[in-house]
Parts: structure tokens; C-alpha cells; sequence
């Protein structure tokens, strides 16, 4: 019977497929045509009934010649037909990428190491709710499938982030969808140290996952880009002609200054006072003095680049008065303030803005320094062509004007990256080896470690030292963790070094000998933000970043060139969608779980997306096969022997 069954499946699907042409047609048919079509559909229909294997098989021959003759379709309905396919083709796929899983790959080096430019994931869709369709919106969404240090995906819709528009299959309006690692959910006071956050949540309990975590034991966590952030002009004040500065970090306005209308004529920027806009703490100076740069735990980090003996005379702005002859100094800037030092004016391509003038220190890097940093360096993936070298950003061409491009003249062309001390060449698609110790960038001359480190980032000269109160510095950062200097996650001096411990004694004569007006804060190791063993409250609750409601702080694992909350600001609820679920290229090492934790299959959002899907393809096998035993030809015209009399339209070829 079954056997029998499936030799009838091929005259079946004919029978069927020329029915539903048959009923399209049959008013357009010749009488002669109709009648030869209607008979041999009738008699197919009937072998078929009484299961006549045989004459099934030899009428549906019969009837093959029948779809390029009279049941021939039009052109117009073909490409009808093709084009409704193609529209429930790319509407269905949207959904699908929309509400349950999509392909994606990676533009930039911003979640280094982690992931890498030009990976290839899989997303779930379906991690933590359920998603509307091309809309920054939830049908339903749960917070607590949330966990604080795995990776997010959402949406950059309705966000301070520019160049967002694109399109989904080249024709759907879409925005562009970023990347990052959840460190702050809603309610959560968060304070940056030593590389690592610290923080409460909402009810005050010790966030330790956000420094334990296994999957951030690579990651470095630093609370800012720039020291000056975003700017922009706020609103007049009584008695002011001119509008204040307001400065930015995390998009907050944290920061304002008052311009002095003397220098407006002038086309001046004159700074007459400066102060932090949060609550005044009750344990801050009158002059403010100190919140700007403790804010979030800035006070705890340094922006840093190399230069020679040379360099530091002509260009630091740090005491250069008995030297120690080492090959690099590392210069440091910190504690960036509204009050002291005077910020001064900067004159921009787009007009004067102001520059936090930081405090600036000196730390003299022995051969035996420069090694332990070579160790631990790492760059953003560079293009070497010509001698002339451009960071990669895969996402759009490389800009053929040189200006302020790096000059590598003794590197051959090439793509090129370092991670953790190892220089590799990458090759297409981003597969990578390791390059011969010979090469000219594993270099140990002093030339090649100043370069690397001083351009290893952004590769422009504008980086470059050429001033003490350059407007641009390296994204390079050092801070203190547990008494050791650390920078690349590492530390590059320890507690003991004496070195470190000379700086640490400079620092605090500096702090003791400045005067009251002009007070100086030393780059010390101020401890976490932690009170025998516990969170510090107050000291989180004064400086703390507190993440509002519905909202959430994603950070890039590579704080050195990644577009984050500190840029951008918090990331709304309705804007998350989903979560890498496997990279699946390149294959290696890193192929397989991306690491955070691995979203479970039985959560609500993904049982009710597959059962909605088994339910939707059980029905649909259900009218499949509801279609198949039904009777497939039911004749429309009239019977053979009033066929003459039958009112239908004639086609210009029958009238002649």
C-alpha cells in the first residue's frame, strides 16, 4: 500500500501543479484545447483515485507537454509569481534575523580580543525576549536573562551615534547593530580601578562578577576616551551674554564652564570658572578641586606616551631637572581638572576649544622595561602599503590621502597586528600567522618601541609628540593595581621596582611642596574603592557612575579604540536584541562558544519562538496534506456536449 502510495506522489504533484493552471486558464482555452485538457486531467484524476499505478504514470506523461502548450503560463504571471516569492523570501528572512537568529560579522577591532575584525557569528535573537521586526522594540523582554559580563547586540536606533542608517538586503531601512559587553544594568553604581569596575547594585549588594568573571580576566576597563569627553555649549546664564562649556563623560554632562565675554570680540576662549555639575559632595573642596578627575575613578588612570630625553625637554611639560640617561621616559598625564591647573585654549581645524591642562609626570623606562612592555603590546590591525600605514576599518576603503600617515619605510606591504607581544600577518579573511622574528617590526630599537607604542592605536602623526599640551595623546592608559604600575593589563613596574618606588617618593614632594593656590595631586596608587573587604558606599555613591532605569553600560573589551558607552552613553532596554551564539569563522581556536556564558536553549523567549515555529510547520504539513488526498481536478466548464455554448473571452489567434 505505502509502495504504492509513493509511485503516485509524482503523478500527483503534476495533476496538482495542472489543476491550478487549469483554473487560472480555462476561460482563455480554445474549445479544442479545453476539451483535450479537461479529458486528460479527468482521466488522470480518475487513475489516480483507483490507484492505477500504471495509466497514472502514462497519463501524467501525457500530460507533461500540456505546461509548455495550452497550460503555458504568461510571461506577467511568472514574473508575478517570482516576484511574490522573492518578497516572502526577504520579509520571512527579516523576521528570522529579527526575532530568532542572524549571521553577522564584525567591522572593527572594538571587542579585541574577544572577537576580531572580520569574524563571522551567529546571533541569538530569541536570549533575552522576543523582538518586533525592524523596530527598537520588545513583544516581551526579560531583564534577569541578562548577565552582567556576557555580550550583548543591540541596535543603535534612536542613540547618539552617527553613521547608523543601513539596510537590510539592500532594501529594508535598518540601523546598524554594535557589539559590546554588558558591565551595568539598571540600578548598579559602578567605580573603575586598577583595570577592573567595581560596584553595588540597586540594593547595595558587592558586584564582584564585574572583576571575577572569568571572561573578563583579559579585559581592561577604563572610564573614559578623552579627558575633556564630548563638548557642547549649555544654556545661558543670567548675566552672561555667552553660553558655558558643558563637558561630557559617558554622554552625561559631568563638567561646565563660564566663558568670560572679554575675549568674545576677540574670537577668544577665555575660561573664567570651572566646576562639576552632579551634587557637590559633602567632603569636596570649595573650589571643587578634586570631583572632575575623581569622577567614575579617573583620578586612578593615566594617559601615557613615550619620548626620548630630547623629546622631554622640548615638549613635557613635567619637571626635567636631573634626568636619569635611560633610552624612553614615560610621560603621564592625570587628574584632570575644571579649577587648577588653568584649562586653556586650544585653536582647532573647526575653531578654538578648550584642553584640560592635567597633571604631568615622568617615569624613567629602562632597557629592561621597554622589554617587559614589548611583551605585552598590542595594536589595532594595520595596513602597511608603500611604507605608508593605515589602521584597517573593514567597513569602509582606505583613504588614499597620506596627510598625517605614518611613514614605516623599512616594512614590506601587508596587513599586520599585535596581540600580546606577537606581531602576526593576516591574510585573507582574517586568518592570521605568526611573523619570523626577523621582521622589521619585531624590532627592539628604540625607533620601533616609541612608534608602536606612541602610533600603535590610531596610526596618525598627529599623535606623534610635537607639544606639551598636544591636543591629541596616544589611547594608551596606565594605572595602579594593588601597588604594581600596570599598563596592557600587566604590570610594567612593580611595588618593589625602584624605580616605581623613586616615583612614588617624587610624587608626594611634589604634592607637599606646591603651594595652597596652586596645589599639585600626585599619580598615587589611591586603593580600591573597598573598606575592609566591602564596598566603599560613600566613596561609590560621591564619584560612582550610576546606571538609570532601563538602561545599561556597554563597554568594548579593547577600551583603546572602541565607540562605547563612554562615547554614545547608556544603551536603552528596547534597543538590546539578542547575543553571539557561535563564531563560526575563522575556524581554529576561536571557533565554536565566543566567550561569555552561553545562553540556554530553555529560556521562555526561545521555547515560545520554537514552538510557535513547530506549531506554524505543523499546520502547514497539515494543509499539505490535506491538499494531497482531496480531489485534485473538479471540471469548471460545461459539460463535453454544450461546450459550443460556453461564453468565454477569445484569444485574437482563435478568431483568425
Amino acid at each position: 500500500m505505502k509502495e504504492r502510495t509513493s509511485q503516485l506522489r509524482r503523478p500527483r504533484r503534476i495533476l496538482q501543479r495542472a489543476s491550478i493552471l487549469y483554473k487560472k486558464r480555462w476561460k482563455r482555452l480554445s474549445p479544442s484545447d479545453l476539451q483535450k485538457v479537461e479529458a486528460l486531467l479527468s482521466s488522470l484524476q480518475a487513475a489516480i483515485d483507483s490507484e492505477d499505478v500504471t495509466r497514472a504514470a502514462d497519463l501524467a506523461r501525457e500530460v507533461g507537454p500540456l505546461f509548455n502548450g495550452p497550460l503555458k503560463r504568461p510571461l506577467i504571471m511568472q514574473v508575478k509569481e517570482i516576484a511574490l516569492a522573492l518578497l516572502f523570501a526577504l520579509v520571512l528572512a527579516t523576521v528570522v534575523r529579527s526575532m530568532w537568529f542572524e549571521p553577522m560579522r564584525i567591522p572593527s577591532g572594538s571587542m579585541r580580543p574577544s572577537f576580531q575584525e572580520l569574524d563571522h557569528l551567529v546571533a541569538s535573537k530569541t536570549a533575552f525576549g522576543i523582538n518586533i521586526p525592524l523596530l527598537p522594540a520588545h513583544f516581551a523582554f526579560d531583564p534577569s536573562l541578562i548577565n552582567r559580563t556576557d555580550v550583548f547586540i543591540f541596535t543603535s536606533e534612536g542613540m547618539d551615534i552617527s553613521d547608523q542608517d543601513t539596510r537590510n538586503f539592500l532594501i529594508f531601512p535598518s540601523k546598524r547593530r554594535l557589539i559590546k559587553r554588558c558591565m551595568g544594568k539598571p540600578g548598579d553604581t559602578l567605580y573603575f580601578y586598577g583595570g577592573k569596575i567595581y560596584g553595588i547594585d540597586s540594593e547595595g549588594a558587592d558586584l564582584a562578577v564585574l572583576r571575577e568573571s572569568p571572561w573578563i580576566q583579559e579585559v581592561e576597563a577604563v572610564p573614559f576616551i578623552s579627558f575633556e569627553g564630548k563638548i557642547s555649549l549649555g544654556p545661558k546664564t543670567p548675566g552672561s551674554p555667552l553660553q558655558p562649556l558643558l563637558f561630557h563623560q559617558m554622554n552625561q554632562p559631568v563638567g561646565k564652564m563660564r566663558l568670560d565675554a572679554r575675549g568674545a570680540a576677540h574670537g577668544e576662549l577665555l575660561i573664567s570658572t570651572g566646576e562639576w555639575i552632579p551634587e557637590k559632595p559633602a567632603k569636596a573642596s570649595k573650589e571643587h578641586l578634586h570631583t572632575y578627575a575623581q569622577l567614575y575613578g579617573m583620578d586612578n588612570y593615566a594617559k601615557a606616551r613615550l619620548l626620548t630625553r630630547q623629546e622631554v625637554v622640548k615638549f613635557s611639560s613635567a619637571l626635567s631637572e636631573n634626568l636619569p640617561d635611560v633610552p624612553l621616559y614615560l610621560e603621564l598625564r592625570h587628574h584632570p581638572l575644571l579649577t587648577y591647573p588653568r584649562p586653556q585654549e586650544v585653536q582647532r581645524a573647526y575653531g578654538p576649544r578648550p584642553y584640560l591642562n592635567p597633571e604631568v609626570s615622568l617615569i624613567p623606562l629602562s632597557k629592561q622595561h621597554l622589554e617587559r612592555l614589548l611583551s605585552h603590546l598590542f595594536t589595532s590591525r594595520f595596513v602597511v602599503k608603500g611604507g605608508y600605514v593605515t589602521p584597517e576599518r573593514s567597513d569602509s576603503p582606505n583613504s588614499q590621502d597620506l596627510s598625517h600617515k605614518p611613514c614605516f619605510k623599512d616594512v614590506p606591504d601587508g596587513r599586520y597586528e599585535f596581540e600580546k607581544g606577537t606581531l602576526y600577518l593576516v591574510g585573507h579573511a582574517g586568518i592570521r600567522k605568526i611573523a619570523p622574528q626577523d621582521h622589521p617590526l619585531n624590532s627592539h630599537s628604540i625607533e620601533n618601541i616609541q612608534r608602536l607604542f606612541n602610533l600603535g592605536v590610531e596610526f596618525s602623526t598627529l599623535l606623534a609628540p610635537s607639544a606639551s599640551n598636544q591636543t591629541y595623546y596616544p589611547s594608551r592608559f596606565v594605572y595602579f593595581r594593588d601597588g604594581d604600575l600596570c599598563l596592557f593589563g600587566h604590570p610594567l613596574l612593580t611595588s618593589d621596582d625602584p624605580t616605581l618606588v623613586a616615583f612614588n617618593d617624587i610624587e608626594e614632594a611634589r604634592a607637599r611642596s606646591a603651594s595652597s593656590h596652586r596645589p599639585y595631586l600626585p599619580f598615587k596608587d589611591l586603593g580600591p574603592p573597598l573598606k575592609e573587604g566591602r564596598p566603599d558606599l560613600d566613596r561609590l555613591r560621591t564619584f560612582g557612575l550610576r546606571i538609570p532605569d532601563k538602561m545599561y553600560l556597554g563597554l568594548g573589551d579593547n577600551y583603546s579604540s572602541s565607540g562605547d558607552s563612554r562615547y554614545f552613553g547608556f544603551i536603552p532596554e528596547s534597543n538590546i536584541q539578542g547575543t553571539p551564539l557561535l563564531i563560526l569563522w575563522p575556524l581554529g581556536k576561536r571557533f565554536g562558544l565566543p566567550p561569555h556564558s552561553a545562553p540556554s536553549l530553555m529560556t521562555w523567549p526561545t521555547l515560545t519562538l520554537w514552538g510557535l515555529a513547530a506549531l506554524i510547520l505543523a499546520m502547514l504539513g497539515a494543509l499539505k496534506l490535506r491538499e494531497r488526498r482531496k480531489v485534485l481536478f473538479v471540471k469548471l466548464s460545461a459539460g463535453d456536449d454544450d461546450l459550443k455554448s460556453v461564453k468565454r473571452p477569445q484569444s485574437r489567434a482563435h478568431l483568425q
